[in-house]
Order: C-alpha cells, then structure tokens, then sequence
C-alpha cells in the first residue's frame, strides 16, 4: 500500500492536466464526457482524502491544495469542452467593432484561497471584454453566449451532494 512504504495515493497536481485528457479521450458526446470527467474527479477526490486520513502528519493545507488543482483542471475541461460546443454552434464572440472578445474565468471565495474543502462549494465569475454577437451562422449576444457557458458547467461538473464542487 502505498502509505505503508512512504507514498501518498495522489499524484502530483503538476500531473492532473495529462492524467485527465487521458481519462477524458475517446469522450462521444456531452454525457460520455460527464460520465468520464465526473467519474476522474470522485476518484481522484477519494485519493485526496485517503492520503489526508491514512498519511501520518498530513495537514488541511495540503489537502485544501491538492482539492483546489483538481477543481481547477476540471472546471477547465468543461469550460472547454462547453466552450467548443457553443462555438460550434453560434461561431466565435466579436465586440461591435469586430475584434475577437477576450474573457478570464475568476475562482471565487475558497477556490480563488486555493482553500478548498470537503464541504466547499466553487464560486466562479466570468468576466469578458465587450458586448457584441456572435459571428456564427445562428448569432447570439456576447452576454447569451457567457451565460449559457456558465450554465453548462454544473451539467457537467456534477456534485454527489451539497458542498464539494457544488458550483455556484
């Protein structure tokens, strides 16, 4: 076991990036790629907790650590994959004059502290550059666009309860 001989059971977060595409390829479609990503991040919260509860000396910080680099590659990997699937559909953000819109997703609260916790939830704001449509063939407003970004990732990012990636 991997606490006997010295080793934690979580990797390090610098590997979460690669390990996660691994686990996301071959993803079919919206649910495949739910079940994939929501099925790597119970596993890898489960290892967080076994090395929090099994390791000897192991302390909250790290613990609130290793939880914030996971909700961090995973809010990324469905902010991305929401976002190719809107771009897809209603083509790319422009402001009025034409010039691509730039935008930055904010963790909030715990998640912006890198101090998550078993019973924290993720509060995000998206903040983007300037009003505008879309350039696709069915345009929207830049602020529908934003909005229904935000509102795909709890469909995707699935909490089993109250706190813990409960996204806000």
């Amino acid at each position: 076991a991997p606490h006997v001989s010295g080793q934690g059971f979580c990797q390090p977060p610098s590997t979460l990036p690669s390990r996660l595409a691994h686990a996301l390829a071959g993803a079919a479609d919206e649910e495949q790629f739910a079940r994939q990503l929501n099925a790597f991040k119970d596993r890898e919260t489960y290892l967080c907790d076994l090395d929090h509860v099994l390791t000897p000396g192991s302390d909250f910080l790290t613990l609130s650590r290793r939880l914030t680099a996971l909700a961090e590659a995973v809010l990324g990997a469905a902010a991305d994959f929401a976002w190719r699937g809107l771009c897809r559909r209603f083509g790319e953000r422009r402001t009025v004059a034409g010039i691509p819109v730039r935008y930055s997703f904010l963790g909030l609260g715990k998640l912006g502290g890198a101090a998550l916790g078993y019973a924290s939830d993720i509060e995000i704001l998206v903040v983007y550059s300037d009003s505008g449509t879309t350039d696709g063939p069915s345009p929207i407003a830049n602020s529908e666009f934003f909005d229904r970004l935000v509102r795909e990732l709890p469909r995707l990012v699935r909490a089993k309860r109250e706190g813990i990636f409960h996204i806000d």
